[in-house]
């Protein structure tokens, strides 16, 4: 498999460039349950993000704005506990009861962690992808850099 693109910023899915699947997805314990409209399973490539917090939680992600692209069946944003760091721009989610880490929301981007999928099965190690060099776009202003501790 060839190596991953690496970009500066997360590519945005836009619903007219792809041709169109339904993904069912949940966190471990489907307190939370979703549908998903992204592109087909030959088209999908995940994106992952080597910032201090995706690199912890083994990220496989898929950005879009299109908020018609996600449906919750069960539960919501609402029923998911956000975790914020760093710049408090992103908000991470996760269920309360299982700790599955099901997405985040950068202002108007969502982001779902494919891993959640769970119809039709995935195998996001044959999946094509993207590496973002999140560690780079947003740097860590809530504490000193590593280099600058004594």
């Amino acid at each position: 498999m060839a190596p991953p693109l690496v970009t500066s910023h997360p590519p945005i899915l836009e619903r007219v460039s792809f041709s169109e699947q339904t993904y069912h997805g949940s966190c471990h314990c489907e307190a939370v349950t979703f549908t998903l409209i992204a592109p087909s399973v030959d088209e999908l490539e995940i994106t992952t993000c080597n910032c201090t917090y995706c690199t912890k939680r083994s990220s496989a992600n898929i950005y879009f704005k299109d908020t018609t692209m996600l449906t919750w069946t069960k539960g919501s944003w609402d029923d998911l506990v956000p975790y914020t760091f760093n710049t408090k721009r992103a908000a991470h989610y996760f269920c309360p009861k299982c700790g599955t880490s099901v997405g985040s929301r950068l202002g108007d981007i969502i982001v779902i962690n494919l891993r959640c999928i769970d119809e039709p099965r995935l195998d996001i190690d044959e999946l094509k992808r993207r590496h973002f060099d999140g560690l780079n776009a947003f740097p860590r202003i809530d504490k000193p850099a590593a280099s600058a501790i004594a």
